[in-house]
């Protein structure tokens, strides 16, 4: 294995363990069950439509699905700041890598009243790179709920 991908894959492995453990440890706020249940599926929603509108090139519906204050977390990369520069990442890293194939696995799903993080893995273009993710949603103030973190690192695929 080069020591390219390590690097990918040791970056993603600390995305998916690290943002999880830091969103649990922040985002609790004694919710019940009913709360985290609701949340994850709110989450779960919004990277759907984020992944919808990536995936057909509709630009301007993917800013307001991100928090004012988001943050994209790279490996190998300054951190993106602001809901139009990761907006403007997702646009210039579609038209590199093509778009997010169907489905895709989540390894990780927890929740709160106010928060829920995702983490797993997705497949782009020919489904020669497979990116590791690990989102933390949020609610917001007028109770939306929209994309504050997003740690990725991506791999590609072995030949053969």
């Amino acid at each position: 294995m080069s020591q390219r991908i390590r690097m990918l894959v040791a970056c993603a492995a600390a995305a998916v363990i690290a943002v999880p453990g830091i969103a649990a440890a922040g985002g609790r706020t004694g919710g019940d069950t009913g709360d985290a249940t609701q949340m994850v599926a709110e989450a779960k929603r919004v990277e759907i439509a984020i992944v919808t509108a990536y995936n057909d090139r509709r630009w301007d519906e993917l800013p307001p699905l991100f928090a004012e204050d988001a943050v994209l977390l790279l490996s190998n990369h300054e951190p993106i700041h602001g809901r139009d520069a990761v907006a403007g990442y997702y646009e210039t890293l579609r038209d590199v890598v093509g778009e997010i194939n169907d489905g895709w696995e989540h390894l990780r799903v927890q929740g709160s009243g106010t928060s829920a993080t995702l983490t797993g893995i997705v497949t782009l273009g020919s489904g020669r790179v497979r990116v590791w993710y690990s989102d933390l949603y949020e609610r917001q103030p007028d109770g939306s709920v929209q994309l504050a973190v997003n740690a990725i690192a991506f791999a590609q695929r072995p030949v053969g």
